[in-house]
């Protein structure tokens, strides 16, 4: 699968804003590191490239639009989290993984990623689910979270 969320020197990236506001050269970066979500090393983006995904996917708006916004995020992330299981071999184990995540993909459809990141964080660690792993995933979910990022207001409960 190729992703629009990989990381760069081992930070997360989305759209995040405040590593892109810290260094408006930050990306593409030809000295950086760049790693897919499964931590492989993959080729920078062209300039074209970001520029064009990081116009279509900047979001500003009402609280309404950040949550269809995460919404749509949603599908490409669960289908991650499904590659990966699929990845790691869990031949008469997928059942149970994705069970175990039934919580974190009903928070993620309805666009409410920080209650996915609680609830990835509750979920206990297995063959799968590593700890590293689930940080990972955590990052991910944080780093394309439009509701967080375009509200400093926005309080969690």
């Amino acid at each position: 699968m190729i992703s629009k969320i990989y990381s760069i020197d081992g930070k997360c990236i989305w759209m995040d804003a405040e590593f892109y506001s810290k260094d408006e050269n930050a990306v593409p970066n030809p000295e950086a590191t760049y790693t897919d979500v499964f931590g492989d090393e993959i080729q920078p983006p062209k300039d074209f490239s970001f520029e064009r995904t990081f116009v279509a996917e900047s979001v500003n708006g009402d609280n309404l639009s950040r949550i269809l916004y995460n919404q749509k995020l949603a599908s490409h992330i669960i289908a991650i989290f499904r590659e990966d299981s699929m990845r790691f071999g869990v031949s008469g184990q997928g059942r149970e993984i994705l069970l175990a995540l039934s919580e974190v993909f009903s928070c993620l459809l309805a666009g409410a990623f920080f209650e996915a990141t609680l609830a990835l964080a509750e979920i206990p660690e297995n063959d799968f689910l590593t700890e590293e792993r689930k940080n990972r995933y955590i990052s991910m979910m944080q780093s394309s979270d439009a509701i967080n990022y375009h509200s400093n207001e926005v309080e969690h409960e």
